[in-house]
């Protein structure tokens, strides 16, 4: 039998794990940065190219960039003095989200009477 205290702290570590790959796919602009490197195919982007395409600043560019290569959606090749961006999901990104779904399932699984809001200890 489920304990809700478990149950609720698991979904609790869940969510704070997959913190980074939830802000970074919640954002509009990471969206379409994500968009036009799955466009690009496997040769990738640069910043300039996806500046221009974007038409936002390059600082502005290597910021979302940086996000997404920190949450493990987008990878960076560097050939010579340039560096190619191209989306690579991480195992880690995908066992985060994984285990997110996996904890919000058995919360409601096991505590349907929970989801309406009401966090009484069990």
């Amino acid at each position: 039998m489920y304990r809700f205290p478990e149950v609720k702290q698991e979904l609790l570590l869940s969510i704070r794990y997959s913190t980074k790959v939830l802000k970074a796919l919640g954002d509009e602009i990471n969206l379409n940065i994500i968009q036009l490197l799955m466009e690009s195919g496997s040769a990738g982007l640069r910043v300039p190219e996806i500046t221009k395409k974007t038409y936002l600043s390059r600082p502005s560019v290597s910021h979302h960039l940086r996000i997404l290569v920190d949450a493990g959606i987008v990878g960076v090749q560097r050939i010579g003095t340039m560096n190619y961006y191209y989306v690579d999901i991480k195992a880690s990104a995908i066992d985060s989200l994984s285990t997110l779904v996996n904890s919000m399932i058995s919360y409601h699984t096991n505590f349907p009477e929970m989801i309406d809001g009401k966090f009484d200890d069990l």
